[in-house]
């Protein structure tokens, strides 16, 4: 079993990671639900904003998350090739693009 599968402490690392990330996803898609909620008693319109407002805040969570991921795949390169530079360069540019994502909605806040 262990051939096909790995070692279990391969596992537990990735869990280690992942598990946070899974839990961050769930609070902020119960903190929408609640939204949701508390808001159905004053009527469509509204309610039908937040909900819009809460889709919107998802999309800005999965491309944040995605340049963030792909910034991380490109330090790992660089890291397994001993390049520092490289690692330095990639996580600039992570900074960078991912600032760049974020400025336009603190202008608007």
């Amino acid at each position: 079993m262990k051939r096909y599968f790995g070692s279990l402490s391969f596992y537990r690392q990735a869990l280690m990671i992942g598990v946070p990330v899974m839990l961050q996803s769930l609070i902020q898609s119960l903190v929408s639900l609640v939204d949701n909620f508390m808001v159905a008693g004053l009527g469509d319109v509204k309610m039908s904003g937040v909900s819009i407002a809460g889709q919107i805040l998802f999309v800005f969570m999965v491309l944040s998350n995605a340049i963030c991921a792909a910034g991380g795949i490109y330090m790992t390169q660089f890291s397994g090739a001993k390049d520092r530079a490289g690692m330095r360069q990639a996580l600039r540019f992570k900074f960078y693009l991912i600032g760049a994502f974020i400025a336009p909605s603190w202008t608007r806040a």
